[in-house]
């Protein structure tokens, strides 16, 4: 029992140790971008535009416009102290809803979980975080981007809202 005990403790320890870890939020399909697409602010250095909607842009690992951390029933950019948001009025969202980071307050539009299907689902609802079904060249000649929103777990594109924590 005591050895079970142990193995637990480890276990919780290292599930702890995880949550704080930041990491990408990638695509799993590349689509058309052979270096994936991750959620990510707009803009870069002192162009970062942090109160335009998110994007789904090219991953740039380690960079600090891509990283989150999970903080209670919210995804947390540590680097600007913001939470993923969907936009919304009140506290129900829709289909095509813009997704944001906000001043972190604990709303329901910043509760959103990845499940082990790999969705992003906004918690309390059949909303996924999802790419746009077109890209663009971005600033970069190497840089494509998306439109990142809230769409439907089941009518959308499973390429285009199944993610993984990387």
């Amino acid at each position: 029992m005591k050895y079970i005990y142990s193995i637990l403790s480890c276990v919780f320890m290292i599930a702890t140790v995880h949550a704080a870890d930041t990491f990408e939020l990638k695509l799993v399909d590349e689509l058309d971008e052979s270096e994936f697409y991750c959620l990510d602010v707009s803009g870069w250095g002192d162009h970062l535009k942090i109160e335009d909607p998110l994007q789904v842009h090219t991953c740039k690992p380690g960079s600090s416009d891509q990283q989150f951390v999970v903080d209670g029933a919210a995804l947390k950019m540590p680097e600007y102290n913001r939470c993923l948001a969907a936009s919304a009025s009140g506290d129900k969202a829709l289909p095509g809803s813009a997704l944001m980071v906000r001043e972190c307050n604990g709303s329901p539009m910043q509760n959103f979980e990845l499940t082990a299907s790999g969705h992003i689902v906004m918690n309390g609802s059949d909303l996924c975080v999802a790419a746009g079904k077109e890209s663009l060249e971005a600033s970069g000649p190497s840089h494509v981007w998306r439109v990142a929103s809230l769409q439907s777990c089941e009518n959308y594109e499973a390429k285009l809202i199944t993610w993984k924590a990387e």
